[in-house]
């Protein structure tokens, strides 16, 4: 999936909540290289999630830091786009 693909997502409510190495799939056809972002079994939809709930945090070392205070795991810390990437 390409970069332009997963910021559409995101902008219409569809977070992946856990992008990583492990998630990424890369390929080099007809001399380009093509990437898959997979694993959106725990993505999170805007408005379906009550306030407050723990989300999925993806994997750690790929977190943002913003996302692992008390604050955000009670859900007072705004999910930035920036915290998908």
């Amino acid at each position: 999936m390409p970069a332009s693909a997963h910021r559409l997502l995101w902008q219409n409510g569809i977070y992946h909540l856990d992008p990583s190495l492990a998630n990424t799939m890369v390929r080099w056809i007809d001399g380009t290289y093509r990437g898959v972002l997979n694993d959106w079994d725990l993505a999170s939809i805007r408005d379906e999630s009550p306030h407050g709930q723990l989300e999925p945090i993806g994997t750690r070392v790929f977190m943002s830091v913003d996302l692992m205070t008390s604050d955000a795991l009670q859900g007072r810390v705004e999910r930035l786009y920036r915290h998908d990437l």
